[in-house]
């Protein structure tokens, strides 16, 4: 897989049951430490959720339990490698310099009980306004 010039990428070995893989990539670090962030992790589903619906359902559930300080923007069926997918679009509002917006993509493996999930993580950085206006 090709990352952009200058990031970072690892491949966590510390996997839990239902995870087949977990790859991650970060941008650097800026002066005020903030980064960006994507993360893929190939997933067997949870015994629970035998169905690529119900991991759509349990992710939604997720969402709605944990989203403090995020709020949904979008939302919706999709394909994505001609696959069935699933995208949640999240920004948070806490208007501090470089809270985050991301992107959470469910994507059905196809093969048996695995699925993907896509992570895409960006800073909202304060937009300077032209020195014209």
């Amino acid at each position: 897989m090709g990352i952009p010039i200058g990031w970072n990428q690892r491949i966590e070995d510390n996997l839990r049951q239902e995870t087949l893989a977990n790859y991650y990539i970060t941008s650097p670090v800026n002066a005020q430490g903030v980064f960006d962030v994507l993360y893929i992790q190939v997933l067997r589903y949870p015994e629970t959720y035998k169905t690529f619906k119900g991991v759509i359902e349990n992710q939604l559930a997720e969402f709605e339990k944990t989203s403090k300080y995020l709020k949904l923007v979008g939302q919706g069926k999709t394909t994505l490698f001609s696959k069935p997918a699933y995208y949640l679009h999240l920004k948070s509002d806490t208007g501090v310099y470089g809270e985050v917006e991301q992107i959470y993509i469910l994507i059905d493996g196809g093969e048996g009980d695995t699925y993907y999930r896509c992570t895409l993580s960006a800073s909202q950085m304060k937009i300077l306004k032209n020195k014209w206006d």
